[in-house]
C-alpha cells in the first residue's frame, strides 16, 4: 500500500505541473480538474465492492468491537494517558507539519532560488521515486532493527537533510544539489511511511491488552484530530518567515531568500527534532513486548 500511495502522490504532482506548463494557467487548471475528477470517479467505483460489508463481516465486527460509546473529548483525554500513543502521535504531527511545510515551499524554491519555470517542480519526482525504492528495503531492515529504530533512523536523516538548503546556489546550477537532497530525503522518508501502520498497530494491540477492549476508532480519530495541527504550524512558520525576513513570492533579495531557506531547513529540523525526542522518550514498546502482545490477543480472542 505504501508504494501505491506514493505512486498516487507522484501522479498528483505530475498532472498539475505538466498541464499548467503546456496549456497555461487558465486552460491547465480546467484540464487538471477534469482528469482528477475522472480518475477519482473511476477508483470510487472500484472501491465499492471492497468496502461493502456482508452479513458475516457485520457480525464479526459486532463480536470483536467491544468499545463503549463515550464522548470524543473524554476519549481524547483517556487516550492521551497512553504514553506510547502520545509519543507516536506527537512524532507524526511533527512529521506531517514538516512535510507539509517543505512541499508547500517547493514552488517558491523552484521559482526564486533555482529560477526555473513551473516544470522545475518535477524535481520532487526524485523524492517520490526514492521513497518507492526505499520502502521495501526499510521494511526488511525493520525485522532486524525493530520498527522503533527504523522510524528513528528515517526521522533523524530526514530532519538533517533540510540543512543543505541553506547553502544551495541561486540559479539553475543549484538543481543538481536539490536532486541529490531530494533523493536521499525520499529514501529516508520511506522508513517513516513504511513504519506508520506497524507502529499504530503496535500501539492499538498494547492498549487492547491494557484496557481489555479495542479502541482503533477512538485512537484513529484522535490521531486525525491532532494531525490537523500541522496546518496551523505551517501557517505560523510562513507568518514568522514573512515577518522576520520579509520574504514574498518572486523576491530576489538575498536576505529575504534566506527566510525561504530557513523555511525549508531550520524550521523543519526544529519541529522534527522535538517530535523525535518525545517519540524516543515515550514510545517504549519493544519487539519482544510486541510479540508477547500478539500472543495475548490470540488467547483473549481479540
Amino acid at each position: 500500500t505504501t508504494v501505491l500511495e506514493t505512486i498516487g502522490i507522484l501522479l498528483g504532482v505530475l498532472i498539475p505541473v505538466l498541464t499548467i506548463e503546456f496549456y497555461g494557467h487558465e486552460v491547465g487548471w480546467r484540464i487538471q480538474a477534469i482528469i482528477i475528477s475522472l480518475v477519482a470517479f473511476f477508483f470510487l467505483i472500484l472501491m465499492i465492492p471492497g468496502i461493502r460489508e456482508d452479513q458475516e463481516m457485520r457480525q464479526r465486527r459486532f463480536r470483536v468491537d467491544k468499545v463503549l460509546t463515550e464522548p470524543f473529548f473524554k476519549g481524547l483525554k483517556s487516550s492521551m494517558r497512553d504514553k506510547h500513543f502520545a509519543g507516536f502521535m506527537i512524532l507524526f504531527v511533527a512529521y506531517t507539519s514538516t512535510m507539509g511545510l517543505v512541499m508547500a515551499s517547493i514552488p517558491f524554491l523552484v521559482q526564486d532560488i533555482l529560477q526555473l519555470s513551473k516544470i522545475g517542480e518535477l524535481v520532487v519526482l526524485f523524492y517520490i521515486l526514492a521513497a518507492i525504492i526505499g520502502a521495501p528495503i526499510w521494511y526488511k531492515v525493520s525485522f532486524k532493527l525493530g520498527i522503533k529504530r527504523v522510524t528513528l533512523l528515517g526521522a533523524i536523516f530526514l530532519a538533517c537533510m533540510g540543512l543543505p538548503f541553506l547553502f544551495i546556489p541561486v540559479g539553475p546550477e543549484g538543481l543538481i544539489f536539490v536532486i541529490i537532497v531530494f533523493t536521499i530525503s525520499g529514501f529516508a522518508d520511506a522508513a517513516i511511511i513504511t513504519m506508520t501502520m506497524p507502529l499504530f498497530s503496535a500501539v492499538i494491540d498494547n492498549a487492547t491488552i491494557e484496557t481489555g477492549k479495542r479502541r482503533e476508532g477512538l485512537y484513529k480519530g484522535v490521531w486525525l484530530f491532532f494531525s490537523r495541527v500541522g496546518l496551523a504550524i505551517r501557517a505560523i512558520v510562513f507568518w514568522i518567515v514573512q515577518i522576520t525576513f520579509g520574504y514574498h513570492s518572486g523576491s530576489t533579495d538575498p536576505y529575504e531568500l534566506m527566510g525561504l531557506r530557513f523555511q525549508l531547513s531550520v524550521f523543519p529540523m526544529i519541529i522534527s527534532g522535538v517530535g523525535i525526542l518525545i517519540f524516543w522518550k515515550l514510545y517504549q514498546i519493544t519487539p519482544q513486548q510486541l510479540e508477547l502482545n500478539i500472543e495475548k490477543l490470540k488467547e483473549l480472542k481479540l
